[in-house]
C-alpha cells in the first residue's frame, strides 16, 4: 500500500487543546451537511538540523441527534475515508475539524466527498 493513503495516528486530532487551537483560528466553511474549522499550519518544522514535512490532520465531531451509535460511527468511516483519499490534493498542510449536520445522515460516500471537496476548494487549500 503507498504510505500516501495510509492513516497514521499523527494524522488524527486528539486532545482538547488542538480542537481548541482549530477553534479558535476562526476559519469556517459551511454548507448544509458539514461545517469545517480550519487551521493553517506551516508546512515545514525543524527538529534539531533537519527539516520534516507536517501531515494535515482531521478531528470529526457528531453530535447524537445524528443517530445511533453505528450511523455516527458509519458517517465518520465515510469522512475518514474521504480524508484519507484526498489529502495528497491539500496543497498546504491543516489542521481540520469536520462537524456534520443532520442532514448528512441521507448522503453516500461520493456525495459526501464531493461535499466536503468543494468546501475544501471554497478554503482555497486545495
Amino acid at each position: 500500500m503507498k504510505k500516501e493513503f495510509s492513516f497514521p495516528k499523527e494524522e488524527h486530532l486528539r486532545l482538547k487543546k488542538e480542537f481548541n487551537a482549530v477553534f479558535q483560528a476562526k476559519e469556517t466553511c459551511v454548507s448544509t451537511e458539514l461545517v469545517i474549522y480550519i487551521k493553517k499550519r506551516n508546512s515545514l518544522t525543524e527538529s534539531g538540523n533537519e527539516k520534516k514535512k507536517l501531515n494535515s490532520r482531521i478531528g470529526i465531531i457528531l453530535k447524537r441527534k445524528v443517530g445511533k451509535a453505528v450511523r455516527r460511527n458509519r458517517i465518520k468511516r465515510l469522512i475518514r475515508e474521504v480524508f484519507r483519499l484526498n489529502k495528497g490534493k491539500l496543497i498546504i498542510a491543516v489542521d481540520m475539524i469536520v462537524i456534520a449536520r443532520m442532514k448528512i445522515k441521507e448522503m453516500d460516500y461520493f456525495q459526501m466527498e464531493k461535499e466536503i471537496l468543494s468546501l475544501w476548494k471554497k478554503a482555497k487549500i486545495i
